[in-house]
């Protein structure tokens, strides 16, 4: 049967669930249902996607009459269009801009009853029936009526002039009730039944006066004949579905009348059909009976419907059927809800965070549905527990800096990112990479600095860093530690302090600076020479110094370069020469605090000239002082010349002793 097969093509409701590729993510749209019944104000929702979840898609709208939703929900009227039309455009927009149209293809179900203003049936020669039947409708949106009888079969049938004519071949060799379906096929479709009964000969036996006239009747037909000579009979009686008796009347040629009632012995096998189309929640119910159930709309004589409004399921009954209906209860929105910023989570062991997921359908209300969730985050260091929809989270400690987190339902999606921060400052932690530098200025001792909370992670800060000696460089690195360089120029062993702070958090460290292994100086300088009062002579000096650091100890090495005004003569007394006095000074020397005392043996070479050399042991007592940048020294040398006298030349002065006084400026090379 052709209505029949209609009805099995949509017995479910479905969803439309597809998805769209473009350049970047795949986008769908899901409408809540597809199979529209024009008797009620029917409508549907039509969700956005992104990736299979509810996505606010910007400008989302659609070619029926529609009202926004929310972002990326709208809800439609199709059947606010006339004619309804068979598919629905969508239009949206994805992240780069870019308009994405989408049509969905969806179902009606317009099957209005149009009842025939005539209908007659006529039996043909060969036991077929001609019904004929005319109707009064606009036919400008009908490009095809399709013909189906229930229980017989339709032979043929043709339209013409808004009459339309069937031939139609009896199933059953009992009477019975029958229809035949008119589905007018266009842009609305319309329905219409022609209800009819088929009848049945039954032939009646019998014997009387010979010309006697007998007459049968029905509830609907009557048939007469007459007795042979014999005085026998049979005559056809017509019957309806519903004749219960047939009554038999005979006169005889006199006149005279005798009457019969025969009992019809034929089981009623009319029952009243029912067909309906079935979709999921709501079902249309096409019937040739009175229906009495109230539950039902009655939409026509013939036509019955029921919708379930709200989300659940319902048994119905109609008649001797039974209808299980069962509503989709579609989800709208899903929100998540904190009593904290959402934004931020701190890792510190003890900052307990929790959720609480809620959905709500489409018709606003709340529903318990049990929401799934998804986190990112290292196993080790956190913890996560959850009551029905309600979720803690607690992070021990940091594991990069974010946490993402997805509550999700079917096509419902909230996705959380939370910047993951430390707790509060509690200890500075200080990782050098070794405990001592030597004082060169060049040697540097690398130190990690970081604020760090109760369980490890690095709070970024600044940090103040100070010493009491040498110098600081720092360098903040994008990890939030403090990467300081340490270094000094000393010449002394000392222990300096290096202080690390925030706030009234302190740390504390104190390498060793080792003196400089070597170094060289130069000294200009003025000195004064004194020959114990004998003479008095200011003088020009330059140091040169080297020094090497041994077992804790330097030793230096020093060349004093200086004009010192001698007199020598001849042995005959008639030249007095002056000469350039050069002298070595090896010296070892002892420190306290950063000064330094040197005590030095003099070994002197001076009174250079052509052939004479005096040799001159003596003390040098020197002291030096840093001030600041500033490094000057004081030096006094006492030394004595030994009187001699060699080839042609002596001293004048016999056994000449000599103080020098010098104060210089140090530049270390």
């Amino acid at each position: 049967m052709i209505f029949v097969l209609f009805i099995l093509l949509y017995i479910n409701i479905q969803t439309n669930y597809e998805n769209i590729q473009t350049s970047n993510d795949k986008y769908d749209v899901l409408i809540t249902q597809k199979n529209f019944v024009c008797w009620e104000n029917d409508f549907a929702y039509a969700f956005c996607l992104k990736n299979g979840f509810n996505f606010p898609c910007s400008d989302f709208s659609a070619d029926v009459p529609y009202e926004t939703f929310s972002r990326g929900i709208l809800k439609i009227y199709p059947l606010r269009l006339t004619p309804p039309p068979s598919s629905i455009n969508f239009s949206f927009k994805d992240i780069d801009g870019t308009e994405i149209r989408k049509e969905i293809n969806i179902n009606y179900y317009c099957f209005y009853e149009i009842k025939p203003h005539i209908v007659e049936i006529k039996e043909q020669d060969d036991g077929t029936l001609k019904i004929t039947s005319r109707f009064h409708i606009d036919y400008t949106h009908v490009k095809q009526i399709k013909a189906e009888s229930m229980y017989g079969k339709v032979i043929t049938s043709s339209f013409e002039n808004e009459v339309f004519s069937i031939i139609y071949k009896r199933r059953f060799n009992y009477p019975y009730r029958d229809v035949i379906f008119l589905n007018f096929v266009g842009d609305v479709n319309f329905l219409s039944y022609i209800y009819f009964p088929v009848h049945s000969f039954v032939q009646v036996p019998g014997e009387t006066e010979p010309f006697s006239k007998i007459r049968a009747k029905t509830k609907y037909a009557s048939s007469s004949t007459s007795a042979g000579p014999d005085g026998k009979f049979i005559i056809d009686v017509k019957i309806f579905p519903g004749d219960k008796y047939i009554n038999i009347d005979i006169i005889d040629k006199f006149g005279n009348k005798t009457s019969e009632r025969i009992k019809l012995d034929y089981s009623d096998k009319t029952t009243d059909f029912i067909e309906d189309i079935y979709l999921g929640d709501k079902v249309v119910i096409f019937t040739n009976r009175k229906a009495q159930e109230e539950q039902f709309t009655k939409i026509s004589d013939h036509i019955y419907f029921f919708s379930l409004q709200k989300p659940g399921i319902l048994s119905l009954t109609f008649g001797d059927r039974k209808y299980i209906l069962s509503k989709r209860n579609f989800p709208a929105f899903l929100s998540v809800y904190s009593d904290f910023n959402q934004r931020e989570i701190f890792a510190d062991g003890t900052s307990v965070i929790n959720f609480l997921v809620k959905i709500t359908d489409i018709y606003m209300n709340e529903v318990d549905w049990t929401v799934n969730v998804e986190y990112k985050y290292d196993e080790k260091y956190i913890e996560f527990e959850r009551e029905r929809n309600k979720f803690y989270f607690l992070l021990k400690k940091k594991s990069g800096d974010k946490l993402n987190i997805s509550f999700y339902y079917e096509f419902l999606r909230y996705d959380l990112e939370l910047l993951v921060l430390p707790g509060l400052p509690d200890k500075i932690v200080i990782f050098p990479d070794k405990s001592y530098v030597y004082g060169d200025g060049k040697d540097k001792i690398k130190i990690l600095v970081s604020l760090q909370d109760r369980v490890g992670n690095i709070v970024p800060s600044d940090i103040d860093v100070s010493t009491d000696f040498g110098n600081i460089y720092r360098i903040s690195k994008e990890s939030g530690e403090l990467e300081v360089f340490y270094s000094a120029d000393s010449k002394i062993d000392v222990k300096p302090r290096i202080l690390f702070k925030y706030g009234n958090i302190e740390q504390e460290f104190s390498p060793y600076v080792f003196a400089k292994r070597q170094f060289f100086e130069l000294s200009p300088a003025i000195g004064v020479l004194n020959n114990f009062g004998k003479l008095l002579i200011p003088t020009p000096v330059l140091r040169i110094s080297y020094a090497r650091l041994i077992s804790g100890r330097y030793f230096f090495s020093s060349i004093f370069l200086g004009y010192f005004y001698s007199k020598i003569q001849d042995v005959s007394f008639n030249t007095v020469y002056s000469i350039l006095d050069l002298s070595l000074n090896l010296m070892w020397d002892m420190r306290f605090g950063a000064n330094v005392i040197f005590f030095s043996r003099l070994a002197k070479f001076g009174d250079i000239s052509e052939d004479i050399i005096g040799i001159a042991p003596g003390v040098n007592l020197g002291y030096s002082t840093r001030l600041s940048k500033l490094n000057f020294f004081f030096d006094v040398l006492l030394f004595f010349p030994e009187a001699y006298q060699k080839g042609q030349f002596i001293t004048v002065e016999g056994s000449f002793e000599r103080l020098l006084f010098i104060i210089g400026y140090v530049f270390e090379l």
